[in-house]
Parts: C-alpha cells; structure tokens; sequence
C-alpha cells in the first residue's frame, strides 16, 4: 500500500525508485546494469528489464532536468506483455496489480477545449487513473502504438 501513498516503488534488489529520485543515483542501483540510460536534450530515458514491487516488469524512466518525471512499466509475466492481441487483458491485469498496491483507479476523463468530458460508454479498455499528492498513475492501452501500461507522473 506504500506505493499509492508515497509514489514509492521498491526493485528485488531493494532500491527505492520514486519522487526526487534523481539521475546519478541510478549509478549506484542493481537495475542501472541491466538497462540502457539514453540521454537526450532536456531529459534522459532509462529502460530495463527488471523486477519491481516483485513483478516481472519492463521498466522506462524518464528524467527532465535530472530529475525522474515519470516511469512507464508493463508487467512482462502475463498475456499480452509479449504480442498485441491481447493488451486488454494486459491491461486488467496492470490494473489489478496497482489495486494489489493499494492504488484506486477511476475512469480518466478525456479534455476538449481544456474541459473533462467523460464518454457515455466506458469499456474495460478505457484509460483508467489515480491523482495523489505526489503525482498520478494512468493505467491505459496506447491508442498510437496499441500496448497497455502504466504511467506514473511525478508532480
């Protein structure tokens, strides 16, 4: 439950990835030797397989201004995390595991002209997310390249 009140994740090797995390501390993690750091003007991108919150996961960190801003995380030990056919089932199965962490997701709505407008129908597929004082947590399948995951944006 620690996750949805602190925005805190934990990776089996025991670092702590969340608010204020800043990029040189990736050096000292297990994790920053299974990935690729790529750095980019304005910000730079970590990815890795890895494990997090013991969960098999593909993990992408962004950093802006050294900074983390967000990570991306897809579970990689259920159906979908390998092929498109399946993302719905991805993606109830990334929803089930943030409500395992104590996260309650609500229907996202979209924005038009700067206004929430909620759609009349909303589907298992619909983006799904969470506000809490330090960020937010979008569970969604990507409507440009079609695969479900997490976000979670750091405020």
């Amino acid at each position: 439950m620690a996750f949805a009140q602190t925005g805190k994740l934990t990776t089996t090797g025991g670092e702590i990835i969340g608010p204020h995390l800043r990029v040189e501390a990736l050096d000292r993690m297990q994790l920053r030797g299974e990935g690729e750091l790529r750095v980019a003007p304005g910000g730079s991108v970590f990815s890795a397989r890895t494990r997090v919150e013991e969960r098999a996961v593909f993990l992408a960190v962004t950093f802006v201004a050294e900074v983390l801003a967000s990570l991306e995380l897809v579970l990689l030990d259920q159906p979908g995390s390998t092929g498109y056919a399946e993302q719905d089932k991805l993606k109830s199965a990334h929803d089930q595991w943030l409500a395992s962490m104590g996260v309650v997701l609500k229907p996202m709505p979209f924005v038009l002209d700067g206004k929430p407008i909620m759609p009349a129908s909303i589907g298992a597929d619909h983006p799904r997310h969470a506000v809490a004082a330090w960020g937010e947590v979008i569970s969604m399948i990507d409507p440009k390249n079609g695969g479900a995951s997490v976000v979670v944006r750091y405020s």
